[in-house]
């Protein structure tokens, strides 16, 4: 070019000494020798050739530091990177790895290149996650410390806090909680629903965890229920008595055989020997079932050596001096068929000594009983004897022995029996309680009564006798000496006789009782001496 001086140094201008390889002379800088700016896309030292940034996996972020020459200026070839890329790839190996990456939850690798990891949640560390969607931040990029789970840990933990529950873990029985996390539990059995299972073993699949349904357990209930398909049947209940023998409280013993059996349910069993069905009301036990001779719950037998004998009698029968049906009175037949039928005179009063001379008034006092029947014993037991006055109040007592009466044959009844000694048959003195005295008054009357059980009560023979002490008469009874015994006359021995006053007389027998300078006279058990 032509310049306007000589120096060729101005604007423009160059020597010859100065070289020609300037491949923009339009650009400053832009010349051989020039410094490489790297990645720009311009050749500044006309080489024809860049410094490129390195990006070998070409996804636009280049290493931090290390270049590579491009064969050409441009920086776009594969493994190029130039100033309009982002710089701090962290693996240039992997176009998925950069700082503009998504981050992949939980696969230990650091796809933005900010040296954390997003981990997956194990808050328990037993190897299971809760699900897919709880996640932590980490701090290194390896998903292997406290709390993290990678991707490839499984999912379903149901309770992260617990590392004992999750899908792996092995199921507990009757605890309430379901381990494996599959919504279930395997509880303990009880089918009756007691409270009590029977074993340690036996078990059953639930559809919840909460082992509180119908033939469910938990393992906090006891063992030991020896028949799971009844709910009365368990080692919490009390031993009863039952007609099946049950075993209601499961320690190896029912009823009778246990001996924690409650009292409440037993029975009474009466001892019956005879095996009527009727035991002896003193001979008791109290059992569940009946064990040997004590079988009868029905007491009140009064010969328990006889099954003809005992309450369950309809009747007695006549004469044999059995009382058959356990009642007291004897010989009393049944309703509809008395043993003693009008006009009656079974027996009949026979003679009477009211008022001692050698013995102490009233201790001294007797009477006798005659049995007319030529063939039949009368048998006065539970019979009552009733001594009324028109001066003082009745009194009575009753037979509480067998008096037998055999045919025509007598039995003296005696206030007490140190009196006559064995001619007294019975001493009702030693009755408490009854007061019973002949005593001698005016329209005083004696009787003999059965008594009013199976059938209505017979009068057997009343004598009202009205005598008067120390000589005379009152009506047509003979007056009688103190000392002396009313005797009927033996030619008139009948139950209608004896009501005649004029067929008694004063017993002309000897003395039988005689005390220092006294004596007293009559025939007791003896024939009488009316002359």
């Amino acid at each position: 070019m032509s310049s306007s001086d000589t120096d060729c140094t101005d604007s423009g201008e160059a020597k010859s000494t100065e070289p020609t390889t300037d491949c923009d002379d339009t650009l400053a800088t832009r010349y051989p020798g020039n410094t490489e700016i790297t990645g720009d896309g311009v050749d500044q030292d006309c080489d024809l050739k860049e410094i490129c940034f390195i990006d070998v996996d070409n996804d636009g972020y280049y290493l931090s530091s290390g270049t590579v020459t491009s064969s050409d200026t441009d920086c776009s070839d594969s493994g190029e990177g130039s100033t309009a890329d982002v710089t701090g790839d962290c693996n240039d190996g992997s176009a998925s790895i950069n700082p503009g990456a998504t981050e992949i939850t939980g696969d230990e690798v650091d796809q933005n290149c900010n040296n954390t990891e997003t981990c997956f949640l194990d808050d328990d560390n037993d190897g299971y996650r809760p699900n897919s969607t709880s996640t932590k931040s980490s701090t290194d990029t390896d998903c292997q410390d406290t709390d993290e789970a990678t991707a490839s840990d499984p999912t379903g933990d149901c309770n992260d806090s617990s590392s004992t529950i999750n899908p792996g873990a092995t199921e507990t029985i009757g605890d309430g909680t379901d381990q494996t996390c599959d919504g279930l539990e395997t509880c303990y059995k009880d089918s009756d629903n007691d409270g009590y299972r029977p074993d340690s073993s036996s078990t059953v699949a639930s559809s919840d965890s909460d082992c509180s349904d119908s033939g469910e357990a938990l393992s906090s209930r006891p063992t030991g229920d020896c028949n799971d398909s009844s709910s009365s049947v368990n080692p919490g209940l009390p031993e009863i008595c039952d007609a099946a023998n049950t075993d209601e409280d499961c320690n190896g013993s029912a009823d009778d055989a246990d001996s924690g059996v409650a009292s409440t349910g037993k029975t009474t069993y009466y001892l019956d020997a005879d095996s009527d069905t009727y035991g002896v009301t003193g001979s008791t036990v109290s059992t569940c079932d009946p064990s040997g001779s004590y079988s009868a719950t029905d007491g009140g037998d009064c010969d328990d050596a006889a099954s003809s004998v005992n309450p369950g009698i309809t009747s007695d029968t006549c004469w044999n001096g059995v009382d058959e049906d356990c009642d007291v009175a004897v010989d009393e037949g049944r309703v509809g068929a008395n043993c003693y039928i009008a006009p009656y005179g079974e027996l009949l009063i026979s003679e009477l000594f009211i008022y001692g001379d050698a013995g102490t008034d009233p201790q001294a006092e007797w009477f006798e009983v005659y049995n007319p029947h030529t063939t039949r014993t009368v048998y006065m037991e539970s019979m009552t004897i009733v001594r009324s006055h028109t001066a003082d109040p009745d009194s009575s007592f009753t037979i509480n022995e067998v008096i037998a009466v055999s045919p025509q044959d007598t039995v003296v009844f005696c206030n007490v029996d140190t009196y006559l000694g064995a001619l007294c048959d019975f001493e009702y003195g030693a009755l408490a309680g009854t007061g019973f005295l002949l005593t001698q008054n005016s329209n005083t009357t004696l009787t003999i009564e059965t008594m009013a059980a199976d059938v209505a009560s017979r009068t057997l023979d009343t004598v009202n006798y009205n005598g008067s002490l120390g000589g005379g008469s009152a009506g047509a009874w003979p007056g009688v000496t103190r000392g002396y015994s009313y005797e009927l006359d033996p030619d008139f021995l009948t139950a209608t006789n004896n009501d005649d006053g004029a067929n008694w007389c004063e017993t002309t027998g000897s003395a039988y009782y005689t005390s220092g300078a006294k004596s007293d006279y009559g025939t007791p058990n003896a024939a009488n001496t009316c002359p």
